[in-house]
C-alpha cells in the first residue's frame, strides 16, 4: 500500500477533520475515477482519442490530488501530459494508473 502514496492527514484535513466525510468523499472519489473515469480513459485510449485521454487523466489527476494520493496524481499528470503532446500513451502507463486506483477501493473496502 506504500505505492500509493496517500497522504490522509492532507485528506482527513480537506474533510475538516471528520473521518465520516472522508469515508464518503473516498466513496465518491471511487465511483467517479475508479468505476467512471478509468473505464473512459480505456475507451479513449482504444479509440486513439488524445483529447479524451487529457480530458479523463485531467479528472482522474484533480480527484486524486484533493484527497491526496499522490502517487495517482502523479501517474494521471503523466498521462495527461504525454496525450496533451500528442505522443502515444503507454498502455503500461494506464495499467499502471489501473492498479493504483484498484489500491484505493482495496484501502477503502478495510473502511480506512
Amino acid at each position: 500500500m506504500d505505492e500509493l502514496r496517500w497522504n490522509k492527514e492532507f485528506a482527513l484535513d480537506q474533510a475538516d477533520g471528520d473521518e465520516e466525510l472522508l469515508h464518503e468523499l473516498i466513496d465518491l472519489f471511487i465511483e467517479s475515477s475508479v468505476k467512471a473515469g478509468y473505464p473512459e480513459l480505456l475507451r479513449h485510449l482504444r479509440a486513439g482519442n488524445a483529447r479524451g485521454i487529457v480530458s479523463s487523466a485531467h479528472g482522474i489527476k484533480g480527484a486524486a490530488a484533493s484527497l491526496g494520493f499522490e502517487s495517482i496524481r502523479e501517474q494521471a499528470k503523466e498521462i495527461e501530459s504525454i496525450a496533451r503532446e500528442g505522443k502515444t500513451v503507454d498502455e503500461e502507463k494506464i495499467g499502471r494508473l489501473g492498479i493504483l486506483l484498484k489500491m484505493v477501493r482495496d484501502l477503502r473496502s478495510r473502511a480506512v
